[in-house]
């Protein structure tokens, strides 16, 4: 089934269309603005430009487990809860939006899918995700929120 996963962040959101265990197109989209409003508001810009009139009906969203991994400009981890908050308004406006725009919207929580997807009791660390995703897409993936977005695509589309 032909769906799109998303990675949400505030700055940089991973995206992947999958189809049949295969990458059809991917990437991430860098979010403008000067404060929360401006990013949550280009959010959804971004959103309506690259994904209006939807010719596939399902998108999977990954959202903030338990344990989160917020990311940050200051190492890649969650600095504190400002950061986690933040994490939850643009996953919050990325499932608004993507339902709006006419797509059926799934979650996938984010320690969870991650720890199926790597058959391991913990979720694996980022170098895995980049050459799994590596390996679906026959590409080099640059950036993790796209092959954290292709990871989970590609598992959700497995597991169903």
């Amino acid at each position: 089934m032909r769906h799109i996963a998303l990675d949400p962040s505030l700055n940089h959101i991973g995206w992947a269309i999958i189809e049949d265990g295969k990458v059809d197109s991917s990437g991430v989209i860098n979010i403008k603005g000067d404060d929360l409003v401006d990013k949550l508001n280009g959010i959804r810009s971004e959103l309506l430009a690259r994904f209006a009139n939807p010719d596939f009906p399902l998108c999977v969203v990954e959202i903030p487990g338990k344990i989160t991994y917020a990311r940050s400009t200051r190492g890649g981890k969650a600095l504190n809860q400002d950061a986690i908050h933040k994490l939850c308004m643009a996953t919050g406006v990325i499932i608004a939006e993507m339902f709006r725009l006419g797509y059926g919207v799934e979650t996938a929580i984010a320690d969870e899918w991650k720890r199926n997807f790597s058959r391991r009791q913990f979720a694996a660390g980022k170098d895995f995700f980049m050459a799994a995703a590596n390996q679906i897409a026959g590409r080099e993936i640059k950036t993790d929120h796209e092959a954290d977005a292709i990871c989970l695509g590609w598992w959700w589309e497995k597991k169903q």
